[in-house]
């Protein structure tokens, strides 16, 4: 454990460790992110439960109208997406929807 962390966060790190039997420096980086105790297992183990509602997203309702007329009048639709896991994962989700 780094030597620049206080008595109190090495106690939290240790704590989550052997809460969630979890190597030490994966319990520092998960409170380092700033998650806590009581939000560990959320972290780790997300439901969709726990998303944010699409509504929130800027703009989301011009999206939807705008696909909605691309479906009704059968024009394609380009889906793009970022090269790392979470932007292959949902652009094959999209892909298959």
């Amino acid at each position: 454990m780094p030597s620049n962390l206080d008595i109190d966060a090495i106690k939290k790190i240790i704590n989550i460790s052997e809460e969630f039997c979890l190597p030490p420096r994966i319990a520092q980086l998960i409170y380092q992110r700033g998650v806590r105790m009581k939000d560990v297992r959320v972290f780790l183990a997300p439901g969709i439960e726990n998303l944010h509602p699409p509504s929130l997203l800027p703009d989301i309702d011009i999206a939807i109208e705008r696909i909605k007329y691309a479906i009704d009048k059968g024009e394609k639709i380009l889906i793009f997406g970022d090269f790392d896991a979470d932007g292959i994962t949902s652009t094959a989700l999209l892909y298959d929807a």
